[in-house]
């Protein structure tokens, strides 16, 4: 986003964006945003590309893109949003869990190293707060943990 006044500009622009479109994208979707990230559920899936068409024709200098969700199995579907991976499954609803993308090398900070000791706590406590806040069940937590 570029400089460091980018995120507050789109916060107040995607801020106005609903206020005025709102009316029209709720005939479509449940919407969450995160400054310029939105999440979508849609009503009906087959709606998505009409709706990706509205959003980037109601203003000039804005382009929105999508992600769909991936099939893992034929009843789970999985779909990354900022670190948290949204799992669909038929049988328990929608699940959250951490994401790391694939290049993630499961390296943040040496034990080793010469860091205070205070810090490399710190890390791992600041990890195993984001996986209490993410996972949503006692599973994908448990499984979170085994990997920190």
């Amino acid at each position: 986003m570029g400089g460091s006044l980018g995120p507050l500009f789109a916060d107040f622009f995607m801020d106005w964006f609903e206020d005025k479109y709102m009316e029209e994208i709720k005939k479509f979707v449940s919407w969450k945003r995160f400054v310029d990230e939105i999440f979508l559920l849609l009503k009906v899936i087959n709606k998505s590309s009409e709706l990706l068409k509205f959003l980037n024709n109601v203003h000039p200098n804005i382009k929105f893109t999508e992600e769909k969700e991936t099939e893992i199995s034929k009843t789970r579907f999985e779909l990354p949003f900022l670190d948290v991976l949204v799992i669909r499954d038929s049988q328990k609803g929608l699940q959250t869990g951490v994401y790391r993308k694939k290049t993630f090398a499961c390296t943040y900070l040496h034990w080793e190293s010469l860091t205070p000791r205070n810090y490399k706590i710190g890390l791992i406590n600041c990890l195993i707060n984001r996986a209490h806040k993410i996972c949503s069940d006692d599973e994908t937590l448990k499984i979170e943990i085994a990997k920190i």
